[in-house]
C-alpha cells in the first residue's frame, strides 16, 4: 500500500511524493517531478551544474554517473548515496 506524502519545495508550495511501504520515495515519481526534485540534488549535490541537472532529467543513471565522475565515488557508493537520499525525501 502506498501512502501520499506531501514535502513542501524550497520555493514554497507542496509537490506530492508516493511512498513505498518501507517508506522511500518511487523513483518513476521522482523522475515524473524532475523540476521539483532537482533542487534539492542541487542542494545535496552542489557540485553538480544546472546544466547537469537540466541534463540528467530525472534518470537515474545518469544520475549516478554524474555523481561518480564529480565526486569521485564507485558505482557502490553512488548506489547508496542515491538510495539514502531517496529514503530521506
Amino acid at each position: 500500500m502506498r501512502k501520499l506524502l506531501l514535502t513542501a519545495t524550497c520555493i514554497g508550495f507542496a509537490s506530492a511524493l508516493f511512498m513505498s511501504p518501507a517508506g522511500a520515495a518511487n523513483w518513476d515519481t521522482i523522475q515524473g517531478q524532475w523540476k521539483q526534485a532537482a533542487g534539492k540534488v542541487k542542494e545535496k549535490w552542489g557540485k553538480l551544474t544546472d546544466n547537469e541537472i537540466t541534463e540528467i532529467n530525472g534518470k537515474r543513471e545518469q544520475l549516478e554517473g554524474r555523481l561518480q565522475e564529480r565526486y569521485g565515488y564507485t558505482k557502490e557508493q553512488v548506489k547508496k548515496e542515491v538510495d539514502d537520499w531517496l529514503n530521506g525525501m
